[in-house]
């Protein structure tokens, strides 16, 4: 999804109402990661979703293999998976990427579902 514009979901200017970060857990030259965008940087087209493919796992950049980077503050026992280990696009990436990219109106020409009819988790 880098390449068709989106950034990480743990960059979203809204992501400490998501997301608790470890910070003292963070590799120190990896603590860019965890950059929040400026409002105007963001393209925040749906809800949040630790499940997207745009997150990245809740121990990604960790200075000690055992310590969690990430907590979902929604369900902190939920375990937040590497990119790798997920399936494919969830409905809420579907959905942005629908929204960005797809007129109203002409979605039903390229995809099952209209923008204004997409189903949301």
């Amino acid at each position: 999804m880098h390449a068709i514009g989106f950034y990480h979901e743990q960059n979203r200017s809204d992501r400490d109402q998501h997301l608790t970060i470890q910070m003292d857990n963070v590799i120190p030259e990896m603590v860019d990661q965890f950059t929040l965008l400026s409002e105007k940087d963001n393209r925040i087209l749906d809800k949040w979703d630790d499940l997207s493919v745009m997150l990245y796992g809740g121990y990604a950049f960790a200075s000690e293999p055992d310590q969690r980077t990430m907590i979902s503050r929604n369900n902190p026992e939920r375990e937040l998976f590497e990119t790798y280990e997920k399936s494919g696009l969830t409905m809420t990436d579907a959905i942005i990427i629908n929204k960005l990219y797809v007129k109203a109106g002409e979605c039903h020409q390229r995809s099952k579902y209209p923008v204004e009819e997409l189903p949301h988790e």
